[in-house]
């Protein structure tokens, strides 16, 4: 029979259980059970308050304890008084020594105060300290009111009769204000929240309570632990919110994580709601400011968003770290920011519940959709276009349209969505070069997820952050992602400030062969041809930075139509290769596709055939029929059909590509719709104008959501689909003039149709 695990009151679970899920926290339940121990040998009192958020381990951690005292009254004179979890009849000081003793299962008779704290002495002579376990003493505080408050504190600092050990989810003013009865009363243990380590664990300790081997599968893959890293800075470390996903990361109950979010989040948003008003005017706004904030705040910041004068707002900023609220902010590179100005951020990640549900007007919250963006793929996206779900359909909209999403789950490695992120890649670039420059300001300027994500690739990579070689490694890749997005023509001006950027680069790395070859890469994709030579002849390396830049080059001269140098540099790339690597290396087996192009882009079409059959033999028996490169060869060898005028065969070559294609890289991948492009070029070639209109239309489509309207590729579709029409008499229902009719099989046509790969 499976485990029986409440997620909202503990003491419905058994002890086993408790005990088998209990995490980080055993060296605290340690010193609990010392001190109670302590107090049956001795007179002196240490009460003790825990504080937590809702869904912390408060109870959790009471439950514990209250077992280990359990055991211990067997052997020493101590008892126990659980009081209710929810004591909302406690609104006397009378009601709450009565409710005491009725713990003890002392009979309850009608008595005022004075014999209700008699009848307790009694009790502690005849039995010993009785140690009295509250719950939400924040709420029972409240309602006894300060002279029920006066009254119990001057029974506790006369009386050895109760050890109070209670829990509260937050210090309010009857705690924290020097005229409050009991000001620096109690012993305060703050719960601090799970790491991401010590939260994995108690996922994966519950898998074992629930002989849940799915589970445990599930946790063990590295995709997995990549998308809780990142749920991790959204969720907190909330034992009971862990618990909650726990019961449905397995492959059965992953569908339901929307409908579960939705749940404990209308559980929770009550709970901060009310916590919100207990703070002044000028504290609601600090929260406020800092849940709308997509990335932590120095008190200036604060000061110029509320409209407040700095003294106050640090004021209540420093009032809000002690009620728990918000936290000072650590990062690796705490070393290089300002040491007068600290930055801070919520405390409980999940408190903006309490300002996005308002906010939501029957939306989805924003929060539950950054979830769900981090855990699904974006190909699974594809299956919930056509569903009614609220949520699936911000999650595919998240994947198309926000690049956060992309740049986080790129820099932690899980599968990407393609919306063009150029920008903030620039703005990660320049924060990084910053860190290597010794300021980390723009560092926490951006989006927590983006920053933390940085973090964990530095950690992850066998680096510390704050490292000059681990910055300007990951500052590699950050370049080689914006090259993918920008492809190999200028776009000016954004292809000027990333050779800016490479150039600078290379004067923080010492002019290392990568940087240098980097800085090339940049040159050849603006057309700043002579330059990128200059800077490449600079290299002094072995393959492959001796050979990625002149690949790059000869790219640039192909996008640029200087066919005649592309050959030459790609024919010396390609010898160079067989030379070092053999003639059947993958990059070999490369450079013998992109010669094949250059043969076709010059005209050359016997050679270029001759070189792609032998190049598809080749790829087929080293790397397999699947291979993208072996696909790219079929791809090219069927273009090639095309511009012989083997029409049929290019056809037939094109079919079997798209369909291979599809099921190995996926519907949305670049080269696949390149293959459905050529596909439509190839339709419109054979007169079938209404086949090629449908897939012309299709394409496009897709290239707009995946790769956005100004994509190089979605132009060249608007413009394919725009001859489309006019070829078949139609009004054009593309952005742009409508072109005239344009000769079948002309080589202008066939250019502007069969994209090469």
């Amino acid at each position: 029979m499976a485990a029986r695990i409440s997620r909202f009151t503990p003491w419905l679970t058994s002890r086993a259980d408790l005990e088998a899920m209990f995490v980080a926290r055993q060296p605290l339940l340690d010193d609990l059970v010392n001190r109670l121990r302590h107090a049956v040998d001795s007179v002196s009192r240490q009460h003790t308050l825990i504080v937590g958020p809702r869904g912390a381990g408060k109870t959790h951690l009471l439950a514990l304890t209250y077992y280990q005292i359990a055991d211990l009254a067997g052997q020493a004179k101590v008892q126990l008084a659980r009081l209710p979890e929810d004591p909302w009849t406690i609104d006397t000081y009378d009601r709450l020594l009565a409710a005491i003793l009725t713990a003890l299962k002392v009979a309850d008779r009608p008595a005022g105060a004075a014999e209700l704290e008699h009848r307790l002495e009694q009790c502690y002579a005849e039995a010993g300290v009785i140690v009295v376990i509250v719950e939400n003493l924040d709420e029972i505080f409240k309602q006894i009111g300060n002279d029920g408050q006066r009254r119990l504190r001057h029974f506790l600092q006369t009386s050895p009769a109760l050890l109070i050990l209670a829990s509260t989810p937050a210090l309010d003013r009857s705690l924290t204000e020097q005229t409050s009865p009991f000001y620096n009363f109690f012993s305060i243990v703050h719960l601090d929240p799970l790491t991401l380590e010590q939260a994995v664990e108690l996922v994966r300790r519950l898998a074992a309570v629930r002989d849940d081997v799915s589970l445990v599968q599930t946790l063990d893959e590295t995709s997995a632990q990549r998308r809780l890293a990142i749920i991790e800075h959204l969720a907190g470390g909330q034992p009971r919110l862990w618990v909650t996903l726990g019961q449905i990361l397995t492959p059965a109950g992953v569908r339901r994580l929307a409908d579960t979010l939705v749940e404990s989040f209308d559980d929770l948003t009550p709970y901060y709601q009310d916590r919100l008003r207990t703070l002044s005017a000028q504290q609601r706004l600090v929260v406020a400011e800092l849940s709308l904030a997509d990335h932590p705040l120095h008190v200036q910041d604060l000061a110029r968003r509320t409209g407040k004068g700095e003294k106050s707002t640090a004021r209540a900023v420093l009032e809000l770290r002690d009620l728990g609220w918000i936290t000072k902010v650590e990062t690796p590179w705490d070393h290089l920011l300002d040491a007068r100005r600290s930055y801070y951020e919520l405390a409980e990640p999940l408190a903006r519940l309490a300002f996005q549900v308002k906010e939501s007007w029957g939306e989805p919250i924003r929060l539950i959709v950054e979830f769900l963006s981090y855990w699904f793929d974006p190909d699974d996206a594809a299956d919930w276009r056509d569903e009614a779900d609220p949520y699936m359909l911000e999650v595919v909209a998240a994947f198309e349209g926000e690049p956060t999403v992309r740049l986080v789950r790129q820099l932690s490695r899980l599968p990407e969505s393609r919306v063009p992120d150029v920008e903030l890649l620039g703005d990660i670039d320049d924060a990084l070069a910053a860190v290597g420059a010794g300021d980390a300001e723009p560092m926490l300027a951006l989006r927590t997820t983006v920053r933390r994500a940085l973090e964990r690739r530095c950690r992850s990579d066998g680096t510390e952050p704050a490292q000059s070689d681990g910055v300007v490694e990951l500052r590699y890749d950050i370049h080689r992602a914006a090259m993918e997005q920008m492809g190999s023509v200028p776009h000016d001006p954004q292809s000027t400030d990333w050779i800016a950027r490479s150039e600078r680069l290379a004067g923080t790395a010492g002019g290392s062969s990568a940087a240098l070859s980097l800085w090339a890469k940049w040159l050849a994709r603006g057309w700043r041809f002579d330059e990128a030579l200059a800077v490449g002849a600079l290299i002094v390396a072995e393959y492959p930075l001796a050979e990625e830049w002149r690949v790059a080059l000869g790219r640039g001269y192909r996008s640029a139509g200087r066919y005649e140098e592309a050959m030459l540099l790609d024919l010396e790339t390609l010898m160079a290769r067989q030379q070092v690597l053999g003639p059947e290396h993958p990059d070999t087996l490369r450079s013998r596709n992109v010669l094949a192009i250059d043969y076709t882009n010059l005209g050359r079409y016997d050679e270029a055939l001759a070189l792609e059959l032998e190049t598809l033999a080749f790829s087929e028996r080293v790397l397999g029929p699947d291979h993208p490169t072996t696909l790219s060869s079929r791809h090219n060898l069927a273009g090639t059909y095309v511009m012989l005028g083997r029409r049929d065969e290019g056809l037939a070559l094109y079919l079997e590509t798209l369909a291979v294609r599809q099921r190995v890289l996926g519907p949305n991948h670049p080269d696949t719709l390149r293959s459905r492009h050529n596909l439509a070029a190839t339709y419109s070639m054979l007169g079938q104008h209404d086949e090629a209109l449908a897939l012309d239309r299709e394409t496009l489509a897709i290239r707009q959501r995946v790769l956005g309207p100004d994509h190089p590729d979605t132009l060249l579709s608007r413009r394919k689909l725009a001859i489309d029409l006019a070829n078949l008499g139609l009004e054009t229902d593309t952005a742009g003039p409508r072109p005239s009719a344009v000769p079948l099989g002309s080589d202008t046509f066939g250019r502007i149709r069969l994209g090469r790969r």
